[in-house]
């Protein structure tokens, strides 16, 4: 129906703001796509606007038979670069964009960044802060 804007405001096909995204996760999966979108009440919602899983503990979503579909990530997150510096934000789509906007590469299941050149350019911010904590 749209997109949603940097600042969160959602812009529909027509150019006009219909709503505001409040929040959302979507699900990478392990051959780094965009497989879902996590409901409010915990459901995992595929393209089509099914239901294809459930969130479980651990960031991590599983299909109606208990299989691993991906790892969630916050829409919106923050990407670090391999120097520690902002990098960017995940969009819906799983890519990672640039204060500007601009495509700069996209997200992995592990949560490493990935650049247009194809190479791990930095890491979601929370995954980060994860491996440090040893």
């Amino acid at each position: 129906i749209g997109k949603v804007l940097s600042d969160g405001n959602v812009m529909g096909i027509s150019g006009k703001i219909i709503g505001e995204a409040i929040n959302g996760d979507i699900v990478v999966s392990n051959d780094d796509k965009v497989v879902g979108y996590v409901n409010f009440d915990g459901k995992i919602i595929g393209k089509d606007a099914n239901i294809i899983g459930r969130v479980l503990s651990g960031e991590l979503a599983v299909d109606l038979g208990n299989k691993i579909l991906g790892k969630i990530y916050k829409i919106g997150a923050t990407i670090l670069g391999n120097d520690g510096k902002y990098k960017g934000r995940i969009t819906p789509e799983g890519k990672v964009v640039n204060a500007t906007g601009v495509n700069i590469g996209y997200v992995k299941s592990n949560g490493s960044f990935i650049n247009l050149d194809k190479n791990v350019d930095g890491y979601v911010l929370g995954e980060v802060a994860k491996n440090r904590r040893n």
